[in-house]
């Protein structure tokens, strides 16, 4: 027999529609829920959370109806394994929900979803901030409108076929965590390509957006954050000053130069600097001393400096300054 998912978490076998609704409101949706027959007695849920993303393994044994009033806290999304179910988002959208097809909901829309007895399925609950700034982290930019996925979620096509996938990852590692514990690095890494994978995968409002940042181009606000540490690396930048230059957030322009340079822009200043007083020392025309060159490209502490120097060009920075045969100054420092 298969083992039920999320098993050692459970949170309700019941038949009182009272827990039901309280459990269920608690852990995962306020909602109403209102009985099409007999209930059952079996009605199950088993739930757990890690990070910004809750999964609920969810079984009713009867027909019943679950409604959601609106909402702007989070976005959830149906994952049916057995049976069917038809859902409602607003007044006018209504899909299926069998296991080929799941639904999306808004934060900001009223739902419903009326079950069949043998409808069973696991739901992901996500929480709208987190959702919406992994959005941000993957445009380079913050949004201005509301993230709205389309409606039915056809679980077939490849991209959501590796949603679902990191979906059941995580459900692993929360049934990983019920027993002996997790690694919380490896759980927000998780966490990140379930919100990844989802955005990718389910058409929204920002997919086509989407799409074009991630060709084979930087984004445009990296592009322009490198081009000011380019031509300006002696001016003291601060995280704060590039975010107000590209005009995104200070967490949406790390985000960038992670993805995308693989470097922060502190390290990637760092190593514009280097290259810069390098230049100046190996230059004969240039008439400068090691400190005076640090200094210049903005470097104020100058054993720093010198480390940092060692270590990428595998010299101090007065050999390479010796180096230069039309030099007769000393320098100033090592």
């Amino acid at each position: 027999m298969l083992r039920e998912p999320l098993a050692h978490c459970s949170q309700f076998r019941t038949g009182d529609l009272d827990v039901i609704r309280d459990v269920g409101a608690r852990l995962l949706v306020p909602h109403k829920v209102k009985a099409l027959g007999a209930v059952s007695s079996d009605a199950r849920m088993n739930a757990a959370k890690l990070g910004n993303t809750t999964l609920a393994y969810l079984r009713y044994e009867s027909r019943i109806t679950l409604e959601a009033p609106t909402t702007e806290a989070l976005y959830f999304f149906t994952l049916p394994l057995t049976g069917k179910a038809e859902a409602q988002r607003g007044k006018h959208e209504t899909a299926p929900s069998i296991p080929s097809l799941g639904v999306a909901y808004r934060a900001e829309d009223p739902s419903m979803i009326t079950l069949s007895p043998d409808y069973s399925m696991i739901f992901v609950r996500i929480e709208r901030h987190a959702l919406e700034r992994q959005l941000e982290g993957l445009l380079c930019r913050e949004i201005k409108a509301p993230l709205c996925f389309d409606f039915s979620m056809d679980l077939t096509t490849p991209s959501l076929r590796t949603w679902v996938d990191s979906v059941r990852l995580l459900q692993a590692e929360m049934e990983r965590d019920a027993e002996t514990g997790h690694e919380p690095l490896l759980v927000a890494r998780v966490e990140e390509l379930v919100m990844t994978g989802l955005l990718v995968g389910q058409p929204h409002n920002y997919s086509e957006l989407l799409l074009s940042t991630h060709g084979p181009a930087r984004p445009r606000v990296v592009k322009q954050a490198i081009d000011l540490l380019e031509q300006q690396p002696d001016q003291p930048w601060s995280i704060s000053d590039l975010s107000r230059a590209t005009g995104v957030s200070a967490r949406t322009l790390q985000y960038g130069f992670q993805r995308y340079v693989g470097v922060s822009p502190t390290c990637y200043l760092r190593e514009v600097r280097l290259q810069r007083v390098r230049a100046e020392l190996s230059n004969p025309a240039v008439w400068t001393s090691v400190s005076d060159s640090a200094y210049r490209w903005g470097f104020a502490h100058l054993g720093r400096f010198a480390v940092a120097y060692r270590n990428k060009f595998g010299e101090a920075p007065s050999e390479t300054l010796r180096k230069n045969a039309s030099r007769d100054f000393p320098s100033l420092t090592q």
